[in-house]
């Protein structure tokens, strides 16, 4: 059976395409879990009426994307969990698809879709993720042509916006972290995920269509504050000490300059915050980090090339 998780707040608006959609899959085997993040737009309502199949788990408040979908997890009878944003929209093969991935290899923790743009179905969001030396995530493919990476192939990893985990992997190497909140936590996931010797396989027969930002938006204060906070937490708890040390100037160097682009941009001072938070919580990163590399079963050498090489100029970031 797969479990598909979707998190839920305020987005009503976006569900009813969301869970016909799931209505139609090819793969059969399926359980749908809401989970609501408190919304006050009556999601509730809206879908024990419209969609009475969808079981719900009711949040008393605000947890965001990362304790939602843990409790999603908890919730969940599946072999399989399956992520998916509230606003988007599966292919009729998508879980199929995934599933036929996820089965070829028991090494094979987690897999990829091809997510595209809803706005307009011909540009790609994500291709699956790829991470940086410099301790930034980034979105293969963004922007690019929905034909382009045509072939299964291991990624780094995969965008919680639509992806597919093995239970037994998620119970392993542990949930998603909710101190995150949102925004970088499945970059967190995937990075644990690698460190313990799972691979993910991106499949680009399994199409989700994103419409990027309905929920949280894009380009606002509140993804430069998450993505900037969290990819410290990202890069200081799970980077293994040799890599640390090599990639810390690359690492150094890369927020000088997001700081001054942001200065230009008239936002340096979220900026700012976002890295003073992230330093206030460093004890309890650190804290954390002794149990992600407890858990390491993979060579510094074999991480290193699942980073991508390329400049900050060459591509642009995950968030932030």
């Amino acid at each position: 059976m797969v479990s598909i998780i979707i998190p839920n707040w305020n987005g009503k608006k976006f569900l009813t395409k969301c869970l016909e959609s799931l209505r139609l899959q090819t793969y059969r085997d399926l359980e749908v879990i809401l989970v609501d993040n408190a919304s006050t737009d009556r999601s509730i309502e809206f879908v024990k009426a419209s969609f009475p199949e969808v079981k719900i788990v009711q949040l008393e408040m605000n947890r965001g994307f990362s304790g939602a979908a843990n409790e999603g997890i908890r919730a969940a009878k599946g072999e399989f969990i399956a992520l998916l944003n509230n606003d988007a929209i599966a292919d009729p093969h998508w879980i199929e698809e995934l599933v036929k991935g996820m089965s070829s290899s028991m090494q094979i923790g987690f897999c990829a879709p091809k997510i595209l743009r809803l706005s307009n179905g011909a540009n790609v969001d994500t291709a699956g993720d790829s991470y940086t030396r410099y301790g930034v995530a980034i979105k293969r493919g963004k922007n690019g042509n929905r034909n382009i990476y045509p072939q299964r192939q291991f990624v780094f990893g995969a965008s919680a916006a639509a992806a597919l985990y093995r239970k037994s992997m998620l119970d392993e190497i542990g949930y998603f972290d909710e101190d995150l909140f949102c925004i970088y936590e499945d970059v967190d996931l995937s990075f644990r995920a690698q460190l313990a010797g799972f691979q993910c396989l991106y499949v680009p027969t399994a199409v989700v269509y994103h419409l990027v930002g309905g929920t949280a938006g894009t380009n606002n204060e509140f993804t430069l504050y998450y993505g900037q906070r969290n990819l410290e937490s990202v890069f200081f708890k799970n980077m293994p000490l040799e890599l640390l040390i090599q990639y810390l100037p690359l690492h150094l160097g890369y927020n000088c300059l997001a700081f001054i682009h942001h200065i230009f941009k008239k936002n340096g001072k979220v900026f700012l915050q976002s890295k003073i938070d992230a330093l206030k919580q460093i004890g309890s990163t650190f804290q954390k980090r002794k149990t992600v590399q407890g858990k390491k079963r993979v060579s510094s050498l074999y991480l290193r090339t699942l980073f991508d090489k390329r400049s900050l100029l060459q591509h642009r970031v995950k968030a932030g």
